[in-house]
């Protein structure tokens, strides 16, 4: 992935934790109301950037410019650039991609190739994560014009299931 034109690698720290489930009668899927548990996917999409430490001498002189004596590598730091999150529903076999996007200062849109790979990106780990044939995802992003974001949708092999719903076969 480019980010600030420069080629970064990106990863995913998940979070993943079986939780008893409190059904609203208000989800996205009718059949989602009768469960009782679900897997809940909590990432962080990152990528990792060196951290150095400047060792600067003060003027002796009483000058306002000091000079830079050495620099060291400190080792790495992860700086976070989106969160993903999915639900699986083991007793109905239903996995639900519920968000997955990069924060406004990394991308904009989600034509943003950037934006793609973190999305395919985490699509495929969930995918190898349960054993479900079809993936379920709201029709609307909050952070997204609607069109622009149903026509990213469709541009992923995704179909409309009913008002709320998209879906794609794996």
């Amino acid at each position: 992935m480019e980010i600030r034109g420069r080629k970064k690698e990106i990863r995913l720290k998940a979070r993943i934790s079986r939780e008893e489930f409190y059904n609203t009668r208000s989800e996205i899927l009718d059949c989602l109301n009768n469960s009782k548990y679900r897997t809940h996917v909590f990432g962080k999409i990152y990528y990792r950037e060196p951290v150095y430490m400047l060792h600067i001498a003060f003027n002796p002189y009483g000058l306002k410019i000091g000079r830079v004596e050495r620099v060291e590598r400190k080792g790495k730091r992860d700086v976070e650039i989106g969160i993903a999150r999915a639900f699986y529903y083991d007793d109905v076999d239903i996995l639900v991609l519920w968000e997955c996007y990069l924060h406004k200062n990394i991308c904009k849109s989600p034509k943003d190739k950037n934006f793609k790979t973190a999305w395919r990106g985490f699509e495929k780990f969930i995918a190898n994560l349960f054993p479900s044939k079809v993936i379920y995802t709201p029709s609307w992003e909050p952070l997204y014009n609607e069109k622009e974001w149903i026509d990213f949708l469709e541009s992923e092999g995704y179909s409309k299931y009913n008002e709320l719903v998209f879906f794609k076969k794996i």
